[in-house]
């Protein structure tokens, strides 16, 4: 998408709870791009960087100010009920989605989010015994759950079977590392995150608390590297790359850059 929106055939974009702006490893493509389109609507609980480039930003309501199931990395479902009303305009997320789409001519009339949840189990398998009633009873269930009588377990398949929901298994052989044609830059860079700020930080670096542990930009540099270059530990250096530069702080400790 991005590519299509710099070269002209995308024209507009809706981006819900994402800041491609920060997180996108090109930034100043990504920045190319969302500039590039006729039109750009972001639904956001903040005004990210991404937001700041909208034309339009939807106001949402944060996960404590709605009522809905999520699925988390583990595979684990849950329940969660609205603990506070949504803050100024700020609406739930479904509500704000169903406004569009009926608009466009879709009928979306969902009552409420277990209206969600029930198409869910209808059109996914995996999810098909997992009622709003029984993930609250129980507190959470992992897919694959086919039916409300199947027991919560993780993966568990007899010797010799392949459940239809794994992937395949596929051995592949050792490659170096890519460093690509650009002799100009002989050293690979990888960005991260800092351990204490989830993803783009743009809840996470709103805390304070979390902010002074952790507030500036780190680069890791390898020791051998930092002698050759006559680098000092606590030295500041402008790192440069083929698609921008950022200043930072070296550290030879595991420390992660924040963006």
């Amino acid at each position: 998408m991005t590519d299509a929106a710099v070269e002209g055939t995308l024209k507009a974009m809706y981006i819900i709870g994402e800041d491609p702006v920060i997180c996108d490893a090109n930034v100043n493509k990504t920045k190319e791009a969302l500039k590039a389109l006729d039109f750009l609507v972001v639904q956001e609980i903040f005004m990210t960087a991404t937001a700041r480039m909208a034309d339009v930003v939807l106001p949402a309501a944060a996960w404590a100010e709605k009522d809905g199931s999520y699925t988390s990395m583990e595979r684990r479902v849950q329940w969660i009920d609205r603990a506070v009303p949504p803050v100024g305009e700020a609406k739930e997320g479904m509500w704000i989605i169903s406004q569009i789409a009926n608009r466009l001519g879709l009928d979306f009339n969902y009552a409420s989010a277990s209206d969600v949840l029930k198409e869910m189990n209808r059109l996914m398998p995996i999810y098909g015994g997992m009622t709003k009633e029984r993930i609250s009873k129980v507190g959470g269930l992992r897919w694959p759950c086919p039916d409300e009588k199947h027991p919560e377990r993780i993966f568990c398949t007899p010797r010799g079977s392949r459940p239809r929901w794994q992937g395949q298994d596929r051995l592949c052989g050792k490659q170096a590392p890519r460093r690509g044609d650009y002799p100009e830059y002989p050293i690979l860079l990888t960005t991260g995150r800092i351990v204490l700020h989830y993803n783009s930080g743009s809840m996470t670096r709103r805390s304070p608390s979390l902010d002074e542990r952790d507030p500036e930009l780190y680069v890791e540099i390898n020791p051998e590297d930092a002698v050759r270059l006559k680098i000092n530990d606590g030295d500041f250096v402008l790192v440069k790359t083929r698609r921008g530069e950022a200043e930072a702080a070296p550290g030879f400790q595991t420390k992660y850059n924040q963006e």
